[in-house]
């Protein structure tokens, strides 16, 4: 046995949100090279008769709740990856989406995967600052259930739901790692990409304000990601070679994150 077996996903059943594009389908054909029974989720059509595709709107608890009566069987991966950005519907379904529906997913599956299992998630670089956050989000990250934390977001968001989206993405997986792991033998982790090519890179261009802007944004290489490029991650942090690594956000940004150290990315850090 090679030590290059635990990148192996051969009799694995996996479930990915937003797989019909972008680093989701990316990570989808990583996948299946690694031999994994993909289950794919997406609001969107899903293009390929290799993998189990169902139709899932993550705005929509019972939407969510229809998709999970679909999954039969263990799950050995969760990975949650879609998302939509903060100006393309009203904020609290950005915030649904982005993360209320992904706990609700995880934590209705979490009784059936096996110990060993993980569940690896896309946070952003706008969620950077969840320290500070801290006290406002804790209520949040318990708040036990789909409807509780919207109610938790209108009362207490504050944004146009983006920004809290993947703050809260970020202390769900440093604060669950614990619970998920002694209760369930489970791991957590985040990928926090930089900016990468996908079908939102427009809107992302837009907000802001031009492609010379973004590109200041896009770290030390002078370019931005391709999908692939956060597939990887995601991939190996959802594996056995990943088998010690849990509550650890993983910054996949060309430096951007680590700008904050040499002065060229400006942000107040906690005390």
């Amino acid at each position: 046995m090679s030590h290059l077996d635990s990148l192996s996903y051969k009799d694995k059943r996996v479930v990915i949100t937003g797989a019909a594009t972008g680093m989701g389908a990316a990570a989808v054909e990583l996948l299946k090279e690694l031999g994994a029974d993909v289950i794919a989720l997406d609001v969107a059509p899903i293009q390929d008769d290799t993998v189990a595709a169902i139709k899932v709107d993550l705005a929509d608890k019972a939407s969510i709740d229809a998709a999970l009566r679909q999954i039969s069987g263990d799950v050995n991966a969760v990975f949650c990856v879609a998302g939509v950005p903060g100006n393309a519907m009203s904020a609290l379904s950005c915030f649904t989406i982005n993360f209320i529906s992904h706990v609700y997913l995880v934590e209705a599956l979490l009784p059936r995967m096996p110990k060993g299992s993980s569940v690896t998630n896309i946070s952003s670089g706008a969620g950077m600052g969840y320290m500070q956050e801290m006290e406002r989000l804790m209520p949040l990250i318990h708040a036990g259930g789909f409807e509780e934390s919207q109610a938790w977001f209108e009362n207490d968001g504050q944004d146009e739901g983006y920004a809290t989206s993947k703050s809260a993405m970020n202390l769900w997986t440093v604060v669950k790692a614990k619970e998920y792991g002694e209760t369930y033998g489970v791991r957590i982790n985040t990928v926090s990409p930089g900016v990468t090519e996908s079908q939102l890179l427009p809107v992302f261009t837009e907000m802001a304000g031009g492609a010379e802007n973004l590109k200041r944004h896009s770290g030390v290489f002078g370019r931005i990601a391709q999908p692939i490029e956060q597939a990887w991650p995601l991939v190996f942090l959802g594996s056995d070679a990943a088998s010690f690594t849990t509550g650890a956000i993983l910054n996949v940004d060309a430096g951007l994150t680590s700008s904050i150290f040499t002065g060229q990315l400006q942000i107040q850090l906690p005390e």
